[in-house]
């Protein structure tokens, strides 16, 4: 009975494979499908504008802050951006946790999504490094995370 759901205009069971009732002809809607569509459009809009420019205003008018860090020690000099590093990096830790691990971040930025909610995006790069990692915070703990290496 675990591919059978209730079709919400009419309340008679439909199986889930199906597009529409075959009892009233409502079409059947896929909630976590468009919600994961959503968060993952939004997740990968911030990380390219963050990466590509940096700017303060995304192409999607989504207010964001940039911000440089000081990096003045050792750890801050991001020497922690390795494969090693980022694969200790999990999801739900908190910035403290991946700041520990990773050292200052190299540039943040931040939006205010509406239906998602407020999102930091950390990029740690190596000055003169091909290899970088980008954390995305949602509500502080890390919620998607990126290695690149060109």
């Amino acid at each position: 009975m675990g591919n059978l759901i209730n079709c919400k205009d009419c309340g008679k069971e439909v199986s889930k494979k199906a597009k529409i009732c075959p009892h009233c002809g409502a079409k059947l809607k896929k909630k976590k499908i468009a919600l994961g569509v959503i968060v993952a459009i939004a997740a990968l809009f911030i990380v390219i504008s963050a990466v590509s420019n940096g700017s303060k205003t995304g192409s999607n008018n989504t207010p964001q802050k940039s911000v440089s860090t000081d990096n003045n020690t050792k750890k801050d000099k991001n020497e922690g951006i390795t494969k090693e590093t980022y694969d200790k990096i999990q999801k739900d830790m908190t910035k403290e946790q991946v700041e520990a691990l990773l050292g200052k971040p190299t540039s943040v930025s931040e939006s205010d999504t509406p239906g998602i909610g407020k999102m930091e995006l950390y990029h740690y790069q190596k000055t003169f490094e091909t290899k970088a990692i980008t954390i995305t915070f949602l509500d502080g703990k890390v919620y998607t995370k990126n290695w690149t290496q060109l």
